[in-house]
């Protein structure tokens, strides 16, 4: 049924209404000059440090939850079914309220919501009482997918249009590749700690990466008149990429 919906709802785009966008010939190092331009741009070099960190450290819930409800919590496989729930009960909440804000998605909405989001993660390793863990998981859900969709926004929104699929391609990169790196080492302080202590350090170092990202926007602050809008809600003007060697 899923599948039908968004298939009805790319039938009902109005294709004469799409603005067409000049065509990028593909040439060699290409993929060299995605990375080199994502790097070389103060305003999406940030984004990349902040949501590759928060990510990879805080990102590893399928991991630590089941580990949480069994051996914290002393549950059940219902136990986590329903963590599981109403954390993606939170996340839809979530994805609806930034559907109408996503235009207005910044670096700095971007670090705020990254310390935002190691708060609740570090609020759900810290609860005492499962009852507390149940009221704070739809808050992380939420954090969630507003710092993921924040992410994705920020970067479609400053990078050039001839960069702006390569700049996607490494943030799905970034977004999925994170968790084979991630996981294993959330899982092994699971194992070998417990899963109370993967949520707090995830935690804390979302908290982290997000107050790096607020401190270093005095440093795109200076350079606000190569690229506008680093920081208020307007797509920046990156700086030009290098042709390929």
């Amino acid at each position: 049924l899923s599948y039908l919906l968004a298939l009805g709802a790319l039938l009902l785009i109005h294709t004469s209404e799409l603005r067409p966008r000049r065509k990028v010939e593909r040439h060699p190092g290409q993929i060299r000059e995605g990375f080199r331009y994502a790097w070389e741009t103060p305003a999406l070099r940030l984004p990349f440090v902040v949501m590759g960190t928060v990510f990879l450290f805080a990102f590893n819930f399928s991991v630590l939850l089941p580990l949480l409800a069994v051996r914290n919590f002393h549950g059940s496989p219902g136990t986590y079914g329903r963590m599981l729930a109403l954390m993606g009960a939170g996340s839809l909440v979530g994805a609806l309220a930034m559907a109408s804000r996503s235009s207005m998605a910044n670096v700095r909405r971007l670090c705020v919501l990254g310390l935002v989001t190691g708060g609740v993660t570090l609020a759900v390793g810290v609860a005492p009482w499962l009852v507390l863990a149940y009221v704070e998981l739809p808050l992380l859900g939420a954090a969630f997918i507003a710092f993921a969709i924040t992410a994705n926004s920020t970067l479609q929104l400053t990078s050039s249009d001839e960069m702006r699929g390569r700049v996607m391609a490494l943030y799905t990169m970034v977004f999925l590749g994170s968790t084979p790196i991630g996981a294993p080492i959330a899982g092994f302080v699971g194992q070998h700690v417990n899963a109370r202590a993967g949520l707090i350090g995830g935690g804390v170092i979302a908290v982290a990466a997000g107050l790096y990202g607020l401190a270093a926007l005095g440093g795109l602050h200076r350079v606000s008149s190569e690229i506008p809008g680093v920081i208020e809600q307007v797509p920046a003007e990156p700086v030009a990429a290098r042709p390929a060697e």
